[in-house]
């Protein structure tokens, strides 16, 4: 048929994965949702290669006494779907 117009290509079965990721506002949000501020910094292109970030977050460690960093982590990771590193100051 003419679905693919004159590209010359026939269509073929496959799988197709979108990753979709979390913006640095939007981790500033789940801090702020958690009661927490920090500083945010986005290291393109991590071990896995491009398009796989690392986001560091520094906070300070009073803040991390008051929310546990696996909280604040397991957050971060869910809202950024990247890998995230988290420093105590």
């Amino acid at each position: 048929g003419k679905a693919f117009g004159g590209f010359g290509v026939q269509p073929a079965a496959g799988v197709l994965t979108y990753v979709s990721r979390g913006t640095d506002d939007d981790a500033e949000g789940v801090l702020a949702g958690l009661g927490l501020r920090g500083q945010i910094e986005r290291i393109p292109g991590g071990a896995d290669g491009p398009g796989w970030d690392t986001v560091k977050v520094t906070v300070s460690k009073d803040d991390l006494k008051r929310v546990p960093e696996s909280r604040v982590h397991t957050a971060l990771e869910a809202s950024l779907n990247c890998e995230v590193r988290i420093i105590g100051v």
